[in-house]
């Protein structure tokens, strides 16, 4: 009897332990990570290219008729870059992205070759303070940059200024 007793509380408690380590699962909080603002701006866009003259009061004023095309946009692999590239080559890239409450802003970087520059143009007023280069509004799904064109040699300056749709 008292083997009979002692292997049933064996038993029992074997049953009890088990039951016990098999209690519902806490349900985990899920970690959430920040959006990368630039995500909103990836993809491929149509755009219209202007080129304009730079007035003295440093207005511009559009000369000729737009150019147009085609290009993408992906985030840079510098943090806080994005890259513009058509047909395989980088036609601009966005640094100090700032963002904005329909989107961000960003500068557009210089780039140099030979006796050409082009170097950000002060195209938007965020805060009405602060300037910058280019901006993408997420409601309208438009990208806006502009460049200032300086040629070295020749003295020339113009102005160029992109505005773009986002198309997928």
């Amino acid at each position: 009897m008292k083997k009979t007793l002692l292997i049933i509380f064996i038993l029992f408690a074997a049953l009890s332990l088990t039951t016990s380590s098999c209690s519902k699962e806490e349900t985990k909080t899920p970690i959430i990570t920040p959006t990368d603002v630039r995500d909103q701006a990836v993809g491929t866009y149509t755009y219209a290219l202007q080129v304009n003259t730079l007035n003295s009061d440093g207005s511009i004023t559009a000369v000729g008729s737009k150019s147009t095309g085609a290009f993408t946009v992906e985030k840079g692999t510098i943090t806080g870059t994005i890259v513009i590239i058509e047909a395989g080559d980088v036609v601009a890239t966005g640094s100090k992205i700032t963002s904005a409450n329909n989107g961000f802003a960003f500068d557009v970087d210089t780039q140099v070759q030979d006796s050409i520059s082009l170097t950000g143009f002060d195209y938007f007023l965020l805060g009405g303070a602060v300037k910058y280069s280019g901006a993408y509004d997420s409601v309208s799904n438009k990208l806006s940059f502009a460049y200032k064109y300086t040629n070295t040699n020749s003295g020339e300056v113009a102005v160029l200024t992109w505005e773009c749709t986002k198309i997928k």
